[in-house]
């Protein structure tokens, strides 16, 4: 993956995968099992391998992150706008009419309409 969010992902994911599948390898080695010792070596290399490349995913975040546009930028909206958009996409999913506040100098944004499921943030805006 090119992000480093979406390595870093996609690395934890084999990370656990690894440990998951070889977790019985630490019994069979303490019971005295010479190939499961060996096996269980194999692995923990892999794993630190794994937790290095992470390490390296992890120091690039910032960097990547700074580059992200904020979301005024990506809505192309102002944060007065955005609240404005909310608060009435909250008051109609509690049926209430949507009657968005009047802000001077501000021409608020008709209501949200959501035409699939409710993400998490829409339910989070519901129970607050």
């Amino acid at each position: 993956p090119n992000h480093p969010v979406m390595s870093l992902n996609a690395r934890a994911a084999e990370l656990e995968c690894l440990a998951e599948s070889h977790q019985h390898l630490a019994r069979e080695s303490l019971a005295g099992n010479r190939p499961a010792n060996s096996v269980l070596r194999k692995v923990l290399s892999q794993l630190e391998d794994i937790l290095a490349e992470m390490k390296n995913d992890v120091n690039r975040l910032p960097v990547a992150m700074s580059k992200i546009p904020t979301v005024t930028e990506r809505l192309q909206m102002t944060e007065r706008n955005i609240l404005n958009r909310l608060l009435a996409a909250r008051n109609v999913g509690n049926g209430e009419k949507a009657t968005p506040s009047i802000i001077p100098g501000v021409n608020p944004a008709p209501p949200i309409v959501y035409s699939s499921a409710p993400t998490i943030y829409q339910y989070w805006l519901k129970c607050h």
